[in-house]
């Protein structure tokens, strides 16, 4: 099982997401840290400084993933994710076959709605995109 992820939200709104491992680990704009560290001596809910910035620690629901994901190609934003799955009618055990998993933009939306018994099966020609979305996948 992967690691559990939490989101670090800045003051004007920026978000990280990040596996809570324990090993030190650099992210842009924040630095190098340890996750699991940091986790272990503040609670969900508090603040912490990191290269000079104020964060909280947040639970990375979709909001948070969405903020924090990497971006390669161009994204579906919320509400048109949040159309097609609700017009589509996707849910809790579903297959859905996505062509272009791209930055996960959609993918994430879909991923959630489906939960853990649920199949997505997504096709991504070009390799850069496909490693992106599926790290962002990976979060959710």
């Amino acid at each position: 099982m992967s690691d559990p992820v939490v989101a670090l939200v800045a003051e004007d709104g920026r978000t990280w997401t990040v596996n809570v491992e324990d090993k030190d680990v650099k992210i842009k704009g924040l630095g190098v840290f340890n996750p699991a560290q940091l986790l272990s001596e503040h609670t969900l809910g508090s603040t912490v400084t990191l290269a000079s910035k104020r964060l909280t620690i947040l639970p990375a629901g979709l909001p948070e993933l969405r903020k924090g994901m990497l971006r390669r190609a161009q994204t579906i934003g919320d509400k048109d994710a949040g159309i097609l799955v609700s017009r589509l009618g996707i849910g809790r055990d579903d297959a859905v076959l996505e062509a272009g998993l791209g930055s996960a933009g959609l993918g994430l939306h879909i991923a959630r709605s489906l939960g853990p018994s649920g199949h997505h099966i997504t096709v991504e020609p070009r390799q850069e995109h496909a490693s992106v979305g599926l790290h962002n996948l990976e979060l959710a």
